[in-house]
């Protein structure tokens, strides 16, 4: 069967349309997972003013089981799904003068990271425990970070050496109590480790009262 050659023009322009729009939409799925850090240097520790054991989390895989420094670490984030870029973050401490359990569970969206160079495969976040329930959240200043990836930190300007604060959170007290946890108290039973974290921290306050908590738990 022969159609008019205007009536297959138009097709052919709907179909050409059609199959830019796919291209278009192909395109724009890929550049959302690109865009997603495959790397994260993820840093949890105590604010200067805190003596606490600390516990985290991410993307249900532990950082680190009670430890009174922290700990960074660079890993693979196992996101939850192609497309996801969530940091799904799990934090517990013992506040040690105050004899406090705290908890708290936050999520966070990868692409609002800070990444290394012109790429963004290698993302940075720094989480700030204390003092008391509060949780700071940061990343570093987007072009600085770039610099560094690109080893230019000479060109690192004095403005730019100030974090991106990301989310400032409270937590709970725990509804558990994690006392028996013999992890805990193995690390509680480290002496010289404990000593070790009450110098900083008494160094960091300098003889200055610790400072107030922005939130109430």
């Amino acid at each position: 069967m022969n159609f008019p050659r205007q009536i297959v023009r138009k097709v052919g322009i709907v179909l050409a349309a059609l199959a830019a729009l796919g291209a278009l939409s192909t395109v724009g799925m890929m550049s959302k997972a690109e865009t997603r850090p495959s790397r994260v240097s993820i840093a949890v520790e105590p604010h200067g003013s805190v003596l606490a054991v600390m516990s985290a989390t991410v993307n249900s895989l532990p950082l680190f089981e009670w430890s009174l420094r922290g700990r960074t670490e660079s890993r693979g984030p196992d996101y939850p799904g192609p497309d996801a870029a969530t940091l799904a973050v799990e934090l517990m401490w013992y506040d040690i003068p105050a004899d406090r359990y705290y908890q708290h569970a936050f999520q966070l969206d990868a692409r609002d990271l800070s990444t290394f160079g012109d790429r963004t495969d290698h993302a940075e976040v720094r989480i700030v425990i204390g003092p008391g329930a509060d949780i700071t959240v940061t990343t570093p200043h987007p072009e600085a970070l770039r610099l560094v990836g690109l080893n230019r930190m000479d060109e690192i300007t004095p403005e730019m050496d100030v974090d991106v604060v990301i989310a400032e959170l409270c937590a709970a007290l725990s509804a558990g109590d994690p006392s028996a946890d013999k992890r805990l108290n193995l690390t509680l039973a480290e002496a010289a480790e404990l000593e070790s974290a009450r110098f900083a921290r008494d160094n960091w306050l300098g003889g200055e009262d610790a400072p107030t908590p922005r939130c109430t738990a």
